[in-house]
Order: structure tokens, then sequence, then C-alpha cells
């Protein structure tokens, strides 16, 4: 299961994770190579570029559902029922509309937003100065439109323009 989300918006969430300027983040979006964990004694992670990391899933086209991240958020219902459809393929599920609103409820991004905010999320990340930022930021109003720079966008849409096309981004 692979959740593909429109790299313009990512730029936002990876700028408040590492704390970062807008052109860093879109470098790390753009570079094949760009490495984190190294503070702090945490485990080094290779992080390619989303155009690297898309088209890694797709050589597997068997038992490989994509998700874009938009569709989740415009209609979980729908995504949902659709990874209901993917799980039955490879064992016995029955998930009632009772279930399914109830899982909508439980993932949604107030009720994460709201578990972050009683302590109960550790995965928060911390600025320069130690301080804690919030891991579950803006969340379904993240629209690139008010966020990126224009020459960022030049950046980012055209290092990304086939793979972008082919989501329905562009």
């Amino acid at each position: 299961i692979h959740i593909v989300r429109d790299p313009r918006n990512i730029l936002t969430s990876l700028r408040n994770h590492y704390s970062q300027t807008q052109e860093e983040s879109a470098n790390m979006l753009l570079n094949d190579f760009s490495w984190i964990g190294f503070n702090n004694h945490e485990i080094p992670q290779l992080i390619s570029s989303w155009k690297n990391h898309y088209n890694s899933w797709k050589k597997f086209p068997e038992n490989n559902l994509l998700i874009r991240y938009e569709d989740l958020i415009k209609d979980p219902k729908k995504e949902i029922i659709r990874l209901i459809e993917y799980f039955s393929k490879f064992f016995k599920l029955s998930v009632s509309t009772h279930q399914i609103a109830k899982i909508i409820n439980n993932t949604s991004f107030e009720n994460f937003s709201e578990q972050e905010n009683n302590g109960k999320f550790k995965e928060n990340a911390k600025n320069n100065l130690g301080d804690k930022r919030k891991f579950f930021y803006l969340g379904p109003k993240n629209n690139w439109e008010k966020y990126v720079k224009k020459e960022t966008l030049i950046k980012i849409t055209s290092a990304f323009e086939k793979e972008m096309k082919e989501l329905g981004y562009l």
C-alpha cells in the first residue's frame, strides 16, 4: 500500500518537521541522496527524491495499491472501502458501515492532533532550539498555493512533471 502526496504540499510538512527553509525542503525532495538521523545517536536514514520514491513503487504492479493522500482526505470512506477490497484479496474481511465510520473518526487529522496535544504521540520533531514541533501541523489545510514560492514551484514541477501528470496533480 503506497500513499502518495502532491510534492508541493510535502514542502510545508518537511519545512515544519525538519525546521528547514523552503529551499532546503525542496532540495530534500529533489535530491536522490539525502541523509537524516546523524544527530543524537539516531539511526541514519537515506531519503531519496520524491520521484524515485514514487517510481520505485511502480516497479511492483501486482498486489500494489496506490492511494493519493488528497483522495483520502477528500473521500475517506471511498478510500477505506478500496483498502478493505484490497485486503479482502488476501484474507476474509468483513467491515460494517458503522466500523468504517469509526475508522474515519479514529484516523482523522483532528483526532490525531488531539492525541498529540494530550501527549499521546511521541514522534514530534524538535526545532533547532530543542523545542517540540507539531507533527500534525496543517493536515487538510495544507495548501501549497498559500505557502510555496513561485521559483520553488517551477523547480518542483519541472523535475516531477511526468509523475505529477500521471497522478493528476498537473
